[in-house]
């Protein structure tokens, strides 16, 4: 009798589990679709493709790119998040969407309701001057906008950037204060440097041609790690400013997928687009970008994302940043 209630236990288990065995060993028997969450051109577009080409060695389904822009991203996240959560709904995406975006304005979802696969890419930044400017470091220019309060101006890619809150985190730090000029993107916040609009910008690494050029010089960089470029240049935690820590500068790529997608599909993508992260072409489509490989994979991104979210929701407050309702 207990022999028999044993089979039939293990029976019954065996019949609840093989749903589960069997997605995971046959995933994907169709195409893939993904969201992408900005529109072609710029560099979420054309890095994303770059590794979804790569990964193509390793994957025996088609992946079906959409653009779904808008909102800064926004539109598209809403979009995948209401996806059926099945391992055939993904999206790319930058991270502000879900750790920075939700604090400032009003959006049709929450941080968990994107479950994250891997990062593939990270966005440096970094401070840069006209090539003739009299500031030949960082601290020269803190020094001048000391002695010269509300008169230094510096631009952006736009209000409430992690570039803008760092450039006001080292201003509170410092006891300075200098005018934040937000423009739309950052190849318009470049011209208005090269156009003596500005004092200095903070932007992505799109001014590196410009450095090469000899027209701009970099005075730091806002990233964790320096850049291959200028391995000369200090990072501002080198500087110093501790607290610009990789959970307020970081800017970073990311593959999603809605919330309840099954651990077994997310397991198999993460894997699979690390691979795809190996292929010559999507480091070279990176490169010629000015971004930077880089990875985390699905196990540590749910804390890593949490604590971004956490910690400008605290920044948000403390520099009393502008929040629409």
């Amino acid at each position: 009798m207990r022999r028999a209630l044993v089979v039939l236990v293990v029976t019954v288990s065996l019949i609840f589990s093989l749903p589960v065995f069997s997605f995971a060993q046959t995933y994907p028997t169709k195409p893939i679709r993904m969201i992408i969450t900005f529109p072609p051109g710029g560099s979420v577009d054309p890095s994303t493709r770059a590794l979804v080409e790569g990964a193509k060695t390793f994957l025996d389904q088609p992946v079906i790119i959409e653009n779904k822009a808008g909102g800064a991203g926004t539109v598209g996240l809403a979009e995948a998040a209401n996806q059926k959560p099945d391992g055939y709904h993904v999206v790319s995406f930058v991270v502000s969407g879900v750790t920075r975006i939700p604090h400032l304005r009003p959006v049709p979802y929450k941080l968990g309701d994107i479950v994250p696969i891997m990062q593939f890419a990270q966005v440096p930044s970094g401070v840069a001057v006209q090539a003739d400017s009299p500031w030949k470091t960082f601290k020269e220019l803190v020094d001048h906008a000391r002695k010269n309060p509300k008169k230094v101006t510096f631009s952006t890619m736009g209000a409430n950037t992690p570039q803008e809150v760092s450039m006001m985190l080292i201003a509170r730090k410092e006891g300075i204060s200098w005018i934040h000029v937000p423009y739309k993107g950052t190849a318009k916040a470049i011209a208005a440097l090269l156009g003596r609009h500005v004092d200095f910008t903070c932007v992505s690494t799109d001014f590196i041609p410009h450095v090469k050029a000899g027209t701009l010089r970099v005075l730091a960089i806002l990233d964790q790690t320096r850049l291959d470029d200028f391995p000369e240049i200090q990072t501002f935690r080198e500087l110093g400013y501790d607290f610009l820590d990789e959970y307020i500068t970081d800017v970073g790529f990311f593959i999603g997928a809605p919330k309840g997608t099954p651990l077994s599909a997310i397991e198999k993508l993460d894997d699979i687009f690390h691979k795809g992260m190996e292929d010559p072409k999507f480091v070279q489509t990176l490169k010629n970008m000015q971004l930077r490989p880089f990875y985390r994979g699905h196990k540590e991104l749910p804390a890593y994302l949490k604590n971004m979210y956490d910690n400008f929701g605290r920044v948000v407050k403390e520099l009393n940043l502008k929040v629409a309702k």
